[in-house]
């Protein structure tokens, strides 16, 4: 895992400026560092050493001729395969590294190298020889690449405070906040910084030299289909994957660790590591000042012999490290849960440098609760003209699932307006809250991923959060584990476990009320029963009750006395939202804000 970063500039370089831009992304490499510069180009790399610890695998890495260079981040875990079919080709490498074998296969193959690849990564190759820079980014979006063009320059970078370093013009893309405020994640490519963007994942770019233009293209989609039907040929499959992906990301020459919630698909790491043989398993739990939710975890881990590790948090480590953490991941920080995470990996720091974690089972597996809400209240859509809403049939748990599906059912056009599960502001108060432009831009493309796919609405949803929904999750795996220098891998984002759920038939991914359930039976042999079947945990975060108690003052000060980031807000609704927390859950759209103005005061202030 490394930090990179790049500058083609028509005008000339500023080594200066790309050297302090590298600079900034240390946490993300704090083992060495290097440069490489030609007349307008210019590249920088932090390297956190996984593979190939020597001085060898030290980058920018340049091939036999010396006429293409690479800066890379992520790890490729089938490279020794492919390393050996190059040499075959007459390939000579310098390292032990598989950033090598991805220069070398693009020199080989050029941009269908990508096709090979099963891994997590996104780098840029200078080849002097076309005169172009090619970037590219993984199947899922694992890793972050971002980048800004305006036909003088182009700069790319895995964090935007890099970019920024180069006299970008700090704007906020106020075009797409009101739709930021409903979905409070990004829709493809935009960010909040105006001109700011972020490569999709899957795709790859290529910037000419020659005709001074960039070029996008898809590489890697999703293809649905049901020709997966029986059951036990489903487990088997599940579990020889699984194994298979676990022992590809096994490969490092440090220390691994699994973040283990004590959740089924953190659980599922665990179980498998130790049918394969992992005899010393490192396992790390953070819980938010209640030892309680710790219990699921230390059961599992007493169950497979971990050496355990815990920490816990309170609402104060909570709110002084929140502006470090934005600071780390660039942009208003959409899950609470990043906090734990945050804190997890610094403890993590020291014991383990790479750790294996879940992500991903739930957007594959349909683990969502609200997957089978909105197959219920898809079905029940012809009753719900004949029953009033207030009918016991349509009462759930969750307040805001309460009022997603009476706007899915009774107001049809504004099902895009949740559609991405998290829905802060949404309806009539998104109109009251925000004081910014009422024009809707991304509600289109969530639309056209919907339209993407012939396939059944499961798998739409699945697609939809798939590109949309898990990007984001993933992000915060990435960022808030780099701030510590730890390497975080997704067995189940295996391409070939995505492209195994994408043939299931809906019935194994989701069946009646229970999702993920070809997962819990394939796991049945492995786990507990409570462990299968106990309700969704991850790294909760009680904001609900912080907000109400412990933090409320600071949450008064900060959103009634922050300006100008609260301009963008009615400072009438703000007040009422502040004294309606004090008897009800408010606190997504408290979340929202304070992130809002803590980010805004941090990058613009």
């Amino acid at each position: 895992m490394c930090g990179i970063i790049g500058i083609y500039n028509r005008e000339g370089i500023d080594k200066k400026k790309i050297e302090k831009a590298t600079k900034m992304l240390e946490h993300r490499g704090p083992d060495n560092y290097g440069f490489f510069f030609d007349n307008y180009i210019g590249l920088g790399h932090r390297r956190l050493s996984v593979i190939d610890l020597s001085e060898k695998g030290k980058q920018p890495m340049t091939n036999e001729q010396g006429d293409m260079w690479i800066v890379y981040n992520g790890e490729i875990y089938n490279f020794q395969e492919l390393r050996e079919e190059l040499e075959k080709k007459g390939h000579k490498f310098r390292s032990n590294t598989d950033s090598e074998v991805v220069l070398h296969a693009y020199e080989q193959y050029g941009a269908s190298c990508l096709q090979q690849f099963n891994g997590m990564f996104a780098f840029a190759i200078f080849d002097s020889k076309r005169k172009q820079l090619f970037l590219a980014r993984d199947r899922a979006g694992v890793k972050p690449l971002y980048y800004y063009y305006d036909k003088n320059k182009f700069i790319f970078a895995s964090e935007i405070k890099a970019i920024l370093e180069f006299g970008v013009k700090k704007s906020i893309n106020e075009k797409i906040l009101y739709d930021y405020f409903n979905y409070f994640i990004l829709v493809g490519e935009e960010t909040l910084f105006e001109g700011i963007k972020s490569l999709s994942p899957g795709h790859y770019l290529v910037l000419s030299f020659k005709n001074n233009s960039i070029e996008k293209r898809k590489w890697f989609d999703i293809c649905y289909s049901s020709e997966l039907v029986n059951e036990n040929a489903a487990k088997k499959q599940v579990l020889e994957l699984l194994e298979d992906s676990i022992k590809k990301r096994m490969i490092s020459d440090v220390s691994l660790g699994v973040f283990l919630s004590g959740g089924l698909d953190s659980s599922t790491i665990v179980a498998i590591m130790r049918k394969i043989g992992i005899e010393k398993i490192k396992t790390f739990c953070v819980g938010s000042g209640d030892e309680i939710e710790l219990g699921n975890a230390r059961e599992v881990a007493e169950l497979f012999k971990t050496e355990h590790n815990e920490i816990l948090i309170n609402e104060d480590d909570f709110i002084k490290a929140l502006p470090e953490m934005i600071w780390h991941y660039d942009m208003p920080i959409s899950f609470a849960s990043s906090v734990p995470l945050y804190f997890i990996s610094k403890m993590t720091k020291g014991k383990a440098t790479v750790v294996l974690t879940g992500e991903g089972a739930d957007e594959l597996f349909a683990g969502y609760h609200r997957y089978a809400r909105m197959m219920r209240a898809k079905k029940l859509d012809k009753l719900l003209r004949i029953f009033s809403f207030s009918s016991p049939l349509f009462k759930f748990h969750d307040p805001r699932y309460q009022k997603n599906i009476e706007l899915l059912l009774k107001f049809k056009k504004s099902f895009l307006d949740y559609a991405t599960g998290i829905n802060i502001f949404i309806g009539k108060e998104r109109e009251n809250s925000l004081a910014v432009n009422k024009n809707s831009i991304l509600k289109s493309k969530i639309q056209d991923i919907l339209n993407e796919k012939q396939t059944c609405f499961l798998n739409k949803l699945l697609y939809l959060d798939f590109k949309t929904y898990l990007i984001e999750l993933l992000m915060k795996q990435d960022k808030m584990s780099m701030a510590a220098s730890i390497e975080s891998r997704v067995p189940f984002l295996d391409y070939r476990i995505i492209e195994l759920s994408a043939r299931m038939d809906s019935n194994l991914k989701l069946r009646g009320n229970c999702g993920k359930y070809i997962l819990k039976k394939t796991m049945q042999d492995f786990l507990p029963e409570k462990v299968i079947w106990q309700k969704k945990l991850g790294f909760p975060v009680p904001i609900d009750a912080w907000f109400r108690k412990e933090l409320n003052s600071f949450i008064s000060d900060n959103l009634l006395g922050g300006f100008p980031a609260m301009n963008y807000f009615d400072r009438n609704y703000v007040k009422k939202l502040i004294e309606k927390q004090k008897t009800k859950n408010c606190s997504l759209q408290l979340w929202a804000m304070i992130n809002f103005k803590l980010w805004h005061d941090k990058f613009f202030i």
